[in-house]
């Protein structure tokens, strides 16, 4: 028997299959999608077996050791996988990894071994058996460790370990054969094992001693067991959820999808802000679980998750949870719930659609207009085209949920290619925010410098004098954009990207936000010398600073990638805020996604036609989709206003906002057949990257050229909005083309992919 094995190196001209000879020995347990451990060149290495083969004339090389009890890799994940190698420039190894839980990863880890002694300073580091575990602080010593080696005097081994281990600790089980004659004087602790068979030890120790336990244990009265326990997701629940009762237009969605159970139908849960959507399909998955399947439910951002979670937790008990945010010990416990058939319910973000969830009866991704659910880095790939392969593979409906829809999704509603449910009116209170417009050009003729207009200021009073809460948006981090001297026009930029830096006032620092660059701000121009370099713009922290002098008693939080690092953080601002914590919530576009505030009566928007000026051709979607949902936070409960500030009031995205999402869509839906833009056909965008700015123009031309000689439309090269990445120049090209012609220009695009130029292909053109 022989095996075809991908290695797990990212390494391009690395990136294929490798026969390897099966050892009589691990016959049996021999199976596609399980990891083995290879000799691979001079190294051992991990692999994935992707075929078995009863022949082979290129194997010469046994395989060491079988990894995986079972499949990590499943039949439905090599589903998957060939859609990827097949729609992406993804590395096989690259995709088999984005597969595989992190966590079940394993590592490489380098021990030198002491063969005999020498004269250095180095080897101190050897323990008192002759062996040194290397850390990746000790990584400085290898070059002279080879030397060693090169000498006999050490040799050099490469281990593999799992990342993560079960969480073991100790326990204790009863004795019913010991001959302990005091046992009388510890009935109190002997009785605790008629309950259970094995108690842990620091639950016994609640109720006694280490001493007593230690005698129990010496007198062979308990004996020590290892209890491997699951390492729990902490998550600040509310688990007294009220009961789901739906109304007419609920129980209309709910029944319709019922009825599509057992088939893989597509279904558009569309209705407003507040509507209930959410019931909706907790009161479906109530009908799956009970038909003994299992239900995929995915959020755009970690932030939703806690508000989700505490309603699936209160209704049902096996609910696993998957997000970036969970230590590695805790998502490790949690997909071993799923492997091991614990979960009926999945909650997560994007990566979650590659849980290993079986015997699925419903997949919803929630607020599925959201830009989250584009993976744009080392495997790329939209959340719902996977999700569409396990719909197949399960044979269960696929049920999107939004207010505000892509307007491809909607098109294909439209177009009856998959199943509108709508929900006309909020299911609490049935009357949508007062939207008021605000004209910064007629603040500024008339006086107001501050960025917050009079009618702001105005409506923030109102709210805090009756106790209510307001939430207002400002989608840019730091105190301003950039810094800029008034005298020569000098701008600071990042060295690697060539983009201005941000100024943050609190940490008086310039920030690159996109390779993390950071450098002291001063104002000195560094160009002539003026003392007149200064920040310029708007952003997050001066929104605050501003309310802040208007409103010295509120109490106001902040939320935005910044405080939401630490683990935990932004669980804690969105909890510190629904105990009404906090009067004003100021934050960036992740404050605009899903949340329910009982109190917030305000929401406002501070520069609502800021992302109309971006370079893509669905801007006005983009910036309709962020306010129209930000309007959603306010009036949810109780009656409430929104205000609109900008300069450019007139745009469609703006002006259609106080109206049904229709309006709008039909208005973008014109714009684009015009321009010939999706859903009218499909976009798609290269960035080609290279050193050299004129030889990677060159040869994002000639791969231009390659692909209007197989009749595809292309536009470019130009300019990606970000020119250079490290030692990188990088250019664009858009491309027009037919659903079916992917796989011919992706395999173009892998004819000029080299180690001299990297080419990443992207099915949507927002990649930057």
């Amino acid at each position: 028997m022989f095996v075809s094995v991908i290695i797990d190196l990212k390494i391009k001209e690395l990136d294929q299959k490798y026969d390897y000879i099966v050892p009589e020995e691990l016959i049996e347990f021999i199976e596609i999608g399980k990891r083995v451990v290879v000799p691979f060149g001079n190294m051992e290495r991990l692999g994935y077996i992707v075929d078995i083969l009863t022949e082979s004339k290129i194997a010469t090389k046994p395989i060491l050791e079988v990894v995986d009890i079972e499949p990590i890799i499943s039949d439905e994940m090599f589903l998957i996988y060939d859609y990827l190698i097949n729609h992406t420039t993804s590395l096989k190894s690259a995709i088999l990894e984005a597969i595989t839980p992190t966590e079940f990863m394993h590592d490489y880890q380098k021990k030198a071994v002491l063969l005999k002694s020498f004269d250095d300073e180095i080897i101190q580091n050897f323990n008192r058996i002759g062996e040194w575990l290397l850390s990746k602080s000790d990584y400085k010593y290898l070059s002279k460790l080879k030397r060693f080696e090169k000498s006999n005097l050490i040799k050099l081994i490469t281990t593999i370990k799992p990342r993560v281990n079960p969480k073991v600790v100790i326990g204790y089980e009863y004795n019913h054969n010991h001959n302990y004659q005091r046992i009388n004087n510890y009935l109190h602790i002997v009785e605790q094992f008629f309950y259970q068979n094995t108690i842990l030890r620091s639950d016994l120790l609640e109720i006694t001693t280490a001493s007593v336990l230690n005698t129990l244990e010496k007198n062979e009265v308990i004996y020590r067991v290892d209890v491997t326990i699951k390492r729990e997701v902490t998550h600040k629940f509310d688990l007294n959820d009220k009961d789901i009762l739906l109304n007419n237009d609920q129980k209309k969605a709910y029944n319709e999808i019922v009825s599509g159970f057992n088939t893989n139908k597509e279904y558009l849960l569309y209705g407003v802000t507040g509507s209930g959507k959410t019931e909706v399909y907790l009161k479906v998955i109530e009908e799956v679980i009970k038909n003994g399947k299992t239900a995929l439910i995915l959020v755009p951002e970690i932030n939703m998750i806690a508000q989700v979670a505490k309603r699936l937790k209160s209704k049902f008990q096996d609910v696993a949870i998957l997000h970036s945010m969970l230590s590695l010990g805790v998502k490790h416990d949690e997909y071993q719930k799923i492997y091991d058939g614990e979960a009926n319910i999945v909650l997560g973000t994007r990566s979650a659609i590659f849980a290993p969830l079986d015997n699925i009866g419903i997949i919803v991704l929630d607020e599925e207009q959201d830009e989250s659910y584009t993976q744009t880095e080392t495997v790329i790939y939209e959340t719902k085209d996977l999700a569409k392969i396990r719909s197949k593979y399960h044979n269960c409906p696929l049920v999107y949920a939004s207010a505000t829809p892509k307007v491809e999704t909607m098109y294909q509603a439209q177009n009856n290619q998959i199943k509108l449910l709508e929900l006309p009116k909020r299911a609490v209170i049935d009357l949508m925010p007062e939207v008021t417009f605000v004209n910064l050009k007629n603040e500024l003729k008339e006086g107001n410098t501050s960025i917050l207009s009079r009618k702001l200021l105005e409506e923030l009073t109102t709210t805090l004098n009756n106790n209510e809460q307001a939430m207002i948006l400002i989608n840019r981090l730091g105190y301003a954009p950039f810094v800029m001297c008034r005298v020569c026009g000098y701008v600071p930029t990042c060295p690697s990207c060539g983009v201005s830096l941000t100024y943050y006032h609190e940490d008086s620092e310039l920030k690159c936000h996109y390779c993390g660059y950071h450098e002291p701000y001063k104002n000195e121009c560094p160009n002539c010398l003026s003392k007149e370099l200064a920040p310029r713009g708007i952003a997050i922290e001066q929104v605050i600073y501003e309310l802040r002098k208007y409103f010295p008693k509120a109490k106001i939080l902040k939320l935005d990638t910044t405080t939401t690092k630490k683990k935990g953080s932004n669980e804690e601002i969105w909890y510190q805020f629904l105990s009404k914590d906090g009067d004003i919530l100021v934050g960036t576009q992740m404050i605009a996604k899903g949340f329910d505030f009982p109190d917030v009566t305000l929401s406002a928007v501070i520069l609502a036609d800021e992302n109309l000026n971006l370079s893509y051709y669905n801007a006005d979607e983009k910036t309709y989709i962020l306010l129209k949902q930000l309007i959603g936070r306010s009036g949810r409960h109780k009656p409430g206003k929104a205000i609109i500030q900008g300069y450019n009031l007139s745009h469609y995205a703006i002006n259609t906002l106080e109206k049904d999402y229709m309006y709008f869509y039909n208005k973008a839906l014109a714009a684009r057949k015009i321009a010939n833009y999706p859903p009218y056909v499909k976009m798609s965008q290269v960035i080609i990257s290279g050193l050299g700015y004129l030889k990677t123009y060159q040869e994002a031309y000639i791969i231009k050229e390659s692909l209007e000689e197989n009749n595809h439309k292309v536009l470019g090269p130009s300019q990606a909005f970000i020119l250079k990445r490290g030692e990188d120049y990088r250019f664009k090209l858009t491309i027009k083309h037919e659903d079916n012609d992917v796989n011919q220009i992706i395999k173009i695009l892998k004819e000029y992919n080299n180690d001299k130029i990297r080419i990443i292909y992207t099915p949507f053109i927002d990649l930057e």
